[in-house]
């Protein structure tokens, strides 16, 4: 049997918009390519720079560490959970029409803008309860609050907390391989490869006034 729960349009409309804060950062001495490389990126001798490899160890690390975060961003998909997570738990109808379903996540789904009826989204919240059929109940009676309307729970679709919690959530998988083919990656091993050569040359003991390996 639906559960049905009815409100009156009893929730604020509008709430003074929050003061917006910008917070600054103290500036930090990064690497950058100088003025002229960035102006005329064509016909500046690259040969200018000092190469990637020989770089002081705090502008190295942070090439090679944004480097990898972005392979490994390029080369994450999202393996689905379990189907059921994504279905209705409710509707708010409103004057018999279904403006809105919460699935089982507490994802808020709508064909129209809320908006437009008067609801004010900033005010509809979960606060800190997570993913799941204890959200979906909260938001979907804060939206049939706000619209005057009713919430009808799907008996056939909507979990409980303790179900929910069971089934298997998505998650975030790496595709290694294909991360260790990248052209990027090609690229930033020989980086890391010519880094440890500079680093053997730099450490190795001089022989007449020459280092060793280099041609005198």
């Amino acid at each position: 049997m639906t559960s049905i729960t009815q409100y009156t349009n009893t929730y604020p409309q509008s709430r003074p918009a929050a003061a917006r804060t910008q917070s600054t950062s103290e500036e930090r001495g990064q690497f950058k390519l100088p003025d002229e490389a960035v102006r005329n990126p064509r016909t500046f001798d690259l040969s200018q720079t000092t190469p990637m490899s020989e770089l002081p160890e705090a502008d190295y690390q942070r090439i090679v560490d944004g480097t990898q975060r972005m392979l490994e961003a390029m080369h994450t998909w999202i393996q689905p959970g379990d189907p059921r997570l994504l279905e209705p738990y409710a509707e708010i109808v409103v004057d018999g029409r279904v403006i809105a379903t919460v699935d089982n996540n507490g994802y808020i789904g709508s064909d129209v803008n809320l908006r437009h009826l008067g609801i004010d989204m900033d005010a509809i919240s979960g606060g800190n309860l997570p993913k799941g059929p204890w959200r979906a109940q909260v938001l979907a009676d804060q939206l049939a609050r706000a619209a005057g309307g009713s919430v009808w729970v799907q008996p056939e679709t909507a979990l409980d907390q303790a179900t929910y919690d069971r089934l298997e959530q998505p998650r975030a998988v790496v595709d290694r391989l294909a991360m260790q083919a990248d052209p990027y990656n090609l690229t930033l091993l020989k980086i890391m490869q010519a880094r440890a050569e500079y680093a053997r040359q730099s450490t190795a003991p001089t022989v007449g006034g020459e280092q060793e390996g280099t041609a005198g």
